[in-house]
């Protein structure tokens, strides 16, 4: 999960639904941790650009993983809006839908 979000209190709402949580900087580096299995989520709950995981987004489901966006969608590189707007989700199939209904619920 994201070193700012963590310190911000923004993860606080998802800590009774996660095992162990490892506060890291830059989101493509986390995403590198989940395609290589050293990890099994990685999600943030902010904006992201998508020049910062677009690569990380391709060795997450080269390693048989997914990454969406908070709007359960798989995202489209080289847009005019290059925002990935209210934050994303990568692991597994499992894992990524139940982080992304919590997020949802939450912003509600």
């Amino acid at each position: 999960v994201s070193r700012s979000e963590t310190k911000r209190g923004g993860i606080d709402p998802f800590r009774p639904h996660l095992g162990a949580i490892r506060p890291v900087g830059s989101v493509a580096y986390k995403l590198a941790l989940v395609a290589a299995g050293a990890c099994d989520l990685n999600f943030s709950i902010q904006d992201k650009n998508e020049w910062d995981v677009c690569a990380g987004d391709l060795l997450v489901r080269e390693a048989g993983g997914l990454m969406h966006t908070c709007g359960h969608q798989v995202r489209t590189y080289n847009q005019a809006d290059t925002l990935i707007p209210g934050g994303l989700a990568a692991g597994n199939a499992t894992l990524v839908s139940h982080i992304l209904h919590l997020m949802h619920e939450q912003k509600q």
